[in-house]
């Protein structure tokens, strides 16, 4: 884990936008939007784009939020778990050194210190509204929980809210009560 380089993130990037668009749109309940030919950088565009359409439907329709995000979390849980296993994350500092290369490779700035997670710059705060984005984190939560096995991330701040960063605890699986 400690020898996998930001560097990777490029490498990470498409393979990591298919696969959120892949959870996205089974939360959402419709089929992946296509993908063919685009670069990683088009690809994630398009991502950001479906998952803000895709969210403000669900928005507005009070009774499908909580649902939604459930299956928003699962699903990214999955795959963080997926991404645990391949990549030998045994400790929370190891998840989070990982969702540091992972979220890099989706341009998020995420960074860690003790169990505060701080976000400065977001590919998606200039492409989501504060709703949609409430929303959507609940993939960086599933996310989060599927690589540290367990662990638990609570944002206090957004972007996307008018604040200066995203600010986030993270409680790793052993420090969950």
């Amino acid at each position: 884990m400690a020898l996998l380089p930001l560097a990777t993130a490029r490498l990470l990037r498409a393979r990591a936008v298919r696969e959120l668009a892949a959870v996205a749109a089974g939360a959402f309940g419709c089929s992946v939007p296509d993908s063919a030919g685009l670069d990683a950088n088009r690809l994630l565009d398009r991502f950001a784009a479906f998952t803000a359409e895709r969210a403000a439907a669900v928005l507005a329709r009070p009774e499908l939020v909580a649902p939604v995000a459930a299956r928003l979390f699962d699903g990214a849980c999955r795959l963080g778990a997926g991404m645990r296993r391949a990549l030998g994350v045994r400790t929370t500092a190891e998840a989070l050194t990982a969702a540091r290369v992972l979220y890099r490779a989706v341009g998020i700035d995420f960074r860690a210190a003790g169990d505060e997670v701080v976000v400065r710059r977001c590919y998606f705060s200039a492409r989501y509204s504060a709703d949609v984005c409430r929303l959507m984190s609940a993939l960086d939560c599933g996310v989060l929980a599927g690589l540290s096995g367990g662990g638990r991330l609570e944002f206090t701040d957004r972007l996307t809210e008018g604040h200066d960063c995203c600010r986030a605890r993270f409680r790793g699986a052993g420090d969950c009560v």
